[in-house]
């Protein structure tokens, strides 16, 4: 008989979801009060104790169990069919463990609003994440069965399952492919597309990448691509539809269903199957996540020095922590991010080891896998220093140790910055070719209203308040002239002619031609320039970039203060700053500092900073903008230092 220690039952039966605990051996020991009423509800009689776990409900019940009593918890959406309406439920599934042996397993059910329900497409992504979860299957084992389940339970005649490789993502391979067995040559299929990729935007698969949209091509016999239009011809196949799987933002393959049939898709089963590509895509990260997990958990394993020289030459920084976030262990590369030595970090909470991130984001996914038992992804970005991070963390039970939660922090600053600059790269062309195309219609007017003004006023009388009016006019001139030359600078097509230089050489240029802007102003503009390699550059385009942030510190700097321009050799780049002592820039304002048109300053255009921006990408440097400690405003540049090849 199976004993429950008071507090235990007194916390079963509080809780208001059905609850229900089953013993190593399969058999229902112990539920409360709503699981009796849901019990009911689904078999029109009571439950009892001692009655068979696997007759509860359908599947996915005998799987899960089973699942649970080897030591997994587990979590899945599931339904009920109560009095002919479909009841959804989120339940999650714990193990019991003591002394290393599985003794009960404990069960939660929580029903799910209407509002999160989406009927086939839930039972499409429950039986999915069931062949996922299933962790004595390979990724290519498991796509093969997902792609047979798509296809038979959506009728169509076969599937391909088309991945971005991890490595190279330039085009995508096929990685899964089904066929019905009622197709005829049906299993000529793999043979026809071995080998076959598809770039972006070439192909079905690939277009389907490319706009990341689903896809639908009425007759496949009609398409440009060989390997399609054979099909068409060799296997009675017509209609044809891809569609994107996406992890977050990301696509990472798509998958391509074929039918004999004319059968166009209809809104409500586009959508359906966007929601699946989106799951699957999920799913596909995860388990390849969990398979580089187990390579790693296979190093580990291995002990003594073989182990130890193994696990530092991974590249990748790697912590291994208790459960409660404990650093156990970390490889070279952990201790290079964490900036201390190995005996220090040791023992210490991962939180810890830094104010910021990415320990702010590692220590939460320690958190979440304690809590879930399940994988943790999650990004990370320090926008200080403009790092990135993907994180992942996986638990692994050591043998004859308690459980451990590895963390591997993958650094993407470079990639995030390259999805960056191309995306405003392409927002900035479109831009500057509508404000240059602007500012050239308009510098006529302009030109006109100054002649027209000149002649007015060789033609009116001399009296004080018309000349008045005529200043104030031709002030409001001038500033509409400097707003068209500005539009014209960024909205102008640049060519740049990269050349070894010296960044000082620059700088003084720069200097000296702000000099006057900073006497007409009370400022003094000090330098202090320490850099002896040479860069690439585009020197006249580099000196009106560094003119354009000098001037900019000038205007912000009150009288009798200064500007302090600095260049210095740091860890292999050239690094120069530009403060001034004036305000400062509002942190609100800071995301925005570089956008287009955007400026805090009366009668400024928005401009300048802009096009500092886009001379620097230019020259493969970045742009920070930041607040000095004790005041005032800093514009950090950093570019890559020249290394003449040989």
């Amino acid at each position: 008989m199976f004993a429950v220690h008071p507090l235990t039952e007194a916390l079963l039966q509080s809780a208001a979801d059905p609850t229900w605990i089953v013993g190593a051996a399969g058999t229902l020991v112990r539920f409360n009060a709503p699981f009796a009423r849901l019990y009911e509800d689904v078999h029109g009689h009571t439950p009892q104790s001692g009655i068979r776990a696997e007759g509860f409900f359908d599947d996915p019940w005998p799987d899960l169990l089973a699942r649970t009593l080897a030591g997994r918890s587990v979590s899945t959406d599931t339904a009920f069919i109560v009095g002919g309406l479909v009841r959804s439920f989120s339940v999650t599934c714990t193990p019991v463990v003591e002394s290393n042996t599985v003794t009960h397993a404990v069960f939660a059910a929580r029903e799910l609003p209407e509002s999160q329900l989406g009927a086939q497409e839930n039972l499409f992504e429950l039986s999915l994440t069931r062949l996922f979860i299933d962790d004595d299957r390979g990724l290519v084992q498991t796509l093969h069965a997902a792609t047979e389940y798509l296809c038979e339970s959506d009728e169509w005649e076969c599937g391909v399952i088309w991945l971005l490789g991890e490595d190279d993502t330039t085009a995508l391979d096929p990685v899964a492919i089904y066929a019905s067995p009622e197709l005829p040559h049906g299993d000529e299929l793999p043979m026809q597309l071995e080998g076959v990729r598809f770039p972006r935007g070439r192909g079905l698969p690939g277009r389907a990448w490319a706009e990341d949209d689903i896809l639908w091509i009425s007759d496949i016999g009609e398409d440009s691509n060989v390997t399609l239009s054979y099909l068409a011809q060799r296997l009675g196949l017509h209609g044809a539809i891809a569609v994107p799987l996406r992890d977050g933002p990301r696509v990472v393959g798509v998958l391509e269903l074929f039918t004999r049939a004319v059968r166009p898709v209809d809104d409500l089963h586009g959508r359906a199957l966007l929601r699946i590509g989106r799951g699957l895509g999920r799913l596909i990260e995860r388990r390849r996540g969990e398979d580089e997990r187990r390579r790693l958990l296979h190093v580990i394993e291995r002990k003594g020095l073989e182990w130890s020289l193994t696990f530092d030459a991974i590249e990748l920084p790697i912590f291994i922590t208790s459960m409660d976030g404990v650093v156990r262990r970390m490889n070279r590369s952990g201790r290079d991010l964490s900036g201390g030595d190995y005996a220090e970090a040791l023992g210490r909470r991962v939180r810890s080891l830094g104010a910021h991130e990415p320990w702010i984001t590692l220590a939460a996914c320690v958190e979440a896998v304690r809590d879930s038992g399940e994988t943790c992804v999650a990004q990370a970005h320090h926008a200080e220093s403009d790092r990135s991070w993907d994180i992942t963390a996986n638990s692994y039970r050591p043998a004859e140790e308690p459980p451990r939660v590895i963390l591997i922090a993958r650094e993407t600053t470079s990639v995030v910055r390259l999805q960056n600059a191309v995306k405003r790269g392409e927002q900035l062309s479109a831009l500057g070719e509508l404000v240059a195309g602007v500012a050239h219609e308009v510098r006529n007017p302009i030109f006109g209203m100054q002649i027209t003004l000149e002649t007015l006023e060789t033609t009116m009388s001399r009296d004080s308040e018309i000349s008045d009016l005529f200043v104030v006019m031709r002030r409001w001139l001038d500033r509409l002239n400097r707003l068209m030359e500005s539009l014209l600078a960024y909205g102008r097509t640049w060519t740049i002619d990269l050349r070894p230089g010296a960044i000082g050489d620059v700088l003084r240029r720069a200097i000296e031609g702000t000099e006057p802007a900073a006497k007409s102003g009370g400022v003094e503009i000090r330098a202090a320039i320490n850099v002896w390699r040479p860069m690439l550059m585009d020197a006249s385009r580099l000196e009106q970039a560094f003119e354009n942030l000098i001037t900019n510190a000038i205007q912000h700097t009150p009288e009798n203060a200064a500007v302090e321009v600095t260049a210095q050799d740091i860890n292999g780049f050239i690094e120069c700053t530009v403060r001034d002592h004036g305000p400062g820039f509002a942190p609100e304002d800071l995301p925005r500092i570089f956008e287009p048109f955007f400026t805090r300053r009366r009668g400024g255009t928005g401009l300048g900073l802009a096009i500092v921006q886009r001379i620097v990408e230019e020259h493969g440097g970045t742009l920070h903008a930041g607040n000095a400690e004790h005041g005032g405003a800093v514009i950090t540049v950093k570019f890559p230092v020249y290394q003449a090849t040989a």
